[in-house]
């Protein structure tokens, strides 16, 4: 193909919106790039299985929940009950699993783990929000990978929530069957 093409096509591409990050994506995820060949193949539209997203570990819990914007949350999440092992920044392939029936974490756990994913940490689940912020308001959406221990030994993981007005930050008991409604975030390292 010309060079004169190419261009001819990148800027079609960037009236309709597309980002060079999109364009990265089709060479860091070969999931995708095949979605998208297969689509322009056959005339389809193009849906995805997972989403990149960039993660700054070295954020504080604090910080991150300014930049989420949530018009509430609860006092317990800070930076010592939500610590990371994580340090830098790293792109992360992220997916939301969704059972559409009430489900056990332990359960969901195993399921992203069949797919080559673990469980999202809290980091991750706010970068999401962050990148993401109306998908919330459509359901629950949990982060399995980042477990609290409240002082009498209940577990508790943080999830994103709302409604059409607000956007809040919440806590669910991890032992507790979760409703068929919720999504699950999960990651899969780049």
């Amino acid at each position: 193909m010309p060079y004169s093409e190419v261009t001819a096509t990148l800027e079609v591409l960037t009236r309709l919106g597309v980002e060079p990050e999109h364009l990265a994506r089709l060479r860091l995820d070969l999931d995708y790039a095949k979605l998208v060949a297969g689509a322009l193949l056959k005339g389809l539209p193009v849906t995805g299985n997972g989403f990149l997203v960039t993660v700054d570990y070295d954020l504080s819990v604090k910080a991150l929940v300014r930049e989420c914007r949530c018009d509430w949350n609860n006092e317990d999440i800070t930076t010592k009950n939500f610590l990371t092992k994580r340090i830098g920044q790293h792109e992360v392939k992220m997916k939301l699993f969704y059972f559409n029936r009430t489900v056990i974490l332990e359960e969901a756990i195993a399921e992203m783990e069949k797919e080559g994913y673990r469980p999202a940490e809290f980091h991750e689940l706010l970068a999401y929000g962050i990148k993401n912020p109306d998908e919330q308001r459509k359901y629950p959406i949990v982060a399995l990978g980042s477990v609290w221990r409240y002082w009498f030994g209940f577990r508790y993981v943080a999830y994103l929530g709302g409604d059409g007005d607000e956007r809040g930050l919440g806590l669910g008991c991890f032992g507790d069957e979760w409703s068929e409604y919720c999504r699950f975030l999960a990651v899969r390292e780049l």
